[in-house]
């Protein structure tokens, strides 16, 4: 059985390659140090010697919302916490959270005044017929 040093320095290239995905998707503050950390604590806690084929799978399986979730729940445990985990990475990620849902605020409430400038647009139009109307009688 290899130990955790020994698997690291094996899964180095498979863990490389998932970090430029994630930096690939915006992700530019996780470190190989997050994913393994996750991995070690949360993957393969259950079953700590799986293949190097089903490791190298777990890698390459590995979503970012699941590595967020673990990062954010071992960023807000106190003092106890094993990993050095970066706060700049917590707060990318809610800072693009919070622009995403600003965003879509944003966009909705655009959408909301150009309903009532047509509205608005409508009624002057009809106001006009009818004086033209008026006039006309």
């Amino acid at each position: 059985m290899k130990s955790l040093e020994e698997w690291y320095e094996l899964l180095t290239p498979a863990i490389s390659i998932r970090v430029k995905d994630f930096h690939l998707l915006g992700y530019r503050e996780i470190k190989p140090e997050h994913i393994w950390n996750f991995l070690t604590d949360v993957k393969w806690v259950e079953k700590p010697s799986p293949n190097l084929h089903e490791r190298v799978n777990d890698i390459m399986q590995m979503n970012i919302g699941q590595l967020m979730e673990f990062i954010s729940k071992e960023s807000k445990r106190p003092e106890e916490n094993t990993h050095t985990l970066d706060q700049a990475l917590v707060e990318e990620v809610l800072h693009n959270t919070n622009e995403a849902e600003a965003h879509e605020e944003r966009d909705s409430v655009q959408d909301s005044f150009s309903v009532e400038d047509e509205s608005k647009e409508l009624s002057q139009e009809d106001e006009n017929k009818l004086e033209d109307s008026t006039k006309e009688k």
